[in-house]
């Protein structure tokens, strides 16, 4: 058990690269930055190992430029999977987080992407000895976090979407897993008691926990390098206060937000500025959610289109 990998997931934005920051900094655990090809990989198994031999070429091609991100040297993975005999998805995976582990003298790989929360049946079937943090921050923090972004949803009612469904998918996902392998945290409250929090999760992990978990950001111009002007937060030690929606949100965006995700905000015991929406903002919030899906769609069909030409994973 010592030896299984965890995954840390949740919805983008809820300081899930702060947490993998604080595991990368345990002198036993190696986590690379964010995956995001296990599932697409375990899903398109048969196109890279047709009648059972894997074409290596293929595959590698498709990981080139998840490698590259990941800081895995690509020639050192591929030697490494060439040697396996007959190998499946978790050979494949292993071999190549081993990679990571090895150059960091590091003895247990992890992952951290924050999508993975709506594929963990998938990664749980995969490893059946694996355990899964769900990192969850409250939406509203979340939302303002991915206006300063140049990615992810510009407008509140698209993030009040996203965000209500990744954590609601990640909570029914957990449920089936139980609590031997599922776990959820709060950002709030590892801010609020770093060392506390991080012990709990370590003994989950069935990791101890050591000091250098809280000195993550010695190491964060190393890691991340050139990251400082869009990370700064990374690049110290945690804290809270780094953005707080009671203050900076203005008022409508807080009743927009409510409408949508309030019924998720009360079950996780956030308090609601506006707990009673009124029908005007009931049919406002059903209205962007339809115009959400909708979006989502698009999306897809483009993503699929792309992948199909570029056929990679």
């Amino acid at each position: 058990m010592e030896q299984a990998p965890f995954f840390i997931v949740g919805c983008g934005r809820s300081g899930t690269t702060m947490l993998r920051l604080v595991f990368d900094a345990h002198p036993d655990v190696a986590m690379p930055m964010e995956s995001h090809f296990i599932d697409q990989l375990a899903n398109r198994w048969g196109a890279f190992a047709p009648a059972g031999r894997l074409d290596h070429d293929a595959l590698f091609h498709a990981l080139r430029r998840h490698l590259r991100r990941m800081q895995i040297d690509e020639a050192e993975a591929r030697r490494r999977v060439t040697a396996l005999v007959n190998p499946g998805v978790t050979d494949v995976v292993e071999a190549i987080f081993r990679v990571y582990a090895d150059a960091n003298g590091k003895r247990r790989w992890a992952d951290k992407t924050p999508g993975y929360v709506v594929t963990m049946p998938l990664l749980a079937d995969l490893w059946p000895d694996a355990k899964f943090v769900h990192l969850i921050r409250d939406g509203r923090d979340v939302a303002l976090s991915y206006l300063d972004q140049p990615f992810g949803p510009k407008r509140v009612p698209d993030a009040a979407q996203l965000w209500r469904r990744r954590v609601s998918i990640g909570r029914r996902n957990g449920a089936v897993l139980g609590p031997s392998r599922y776990l959820e945290v709060r950002y709030e409250e590892i801010v609020a008691d770093p060392q506390a929090r991080l012990a709990e999760l370590c003994d989950f992990l069935d990791l101890r926990f050591d000091p250098a978990m809280l000195d993550f950001h010695e190491r964060s111009e190393a890691v991340l390098p050139g990251k400082l002007d869009r990370w700064r937060g990374l690049f110290e030690p945690i804290q809270g206060g780094m953005r707080d929606w009671r203050t900076t949100m203005p008022q409508a965006m807080v009743r927009r937000f409510e409408a949508a995700a309030g019924a998720l905000l009360s079950d996780l015991d956030y308090e609601r500025r506006f707990p009673d929406p009124t029908p005007t903002d009931r049919i406002r919030a059903f209205i962007d959610a339809r115009t959400y899906d909708a979006k989502a769609v698009l999306v897809r069909a483009q993503s699929a289109r792309s992948e199909h030409g570029r056929r990679r994973v």
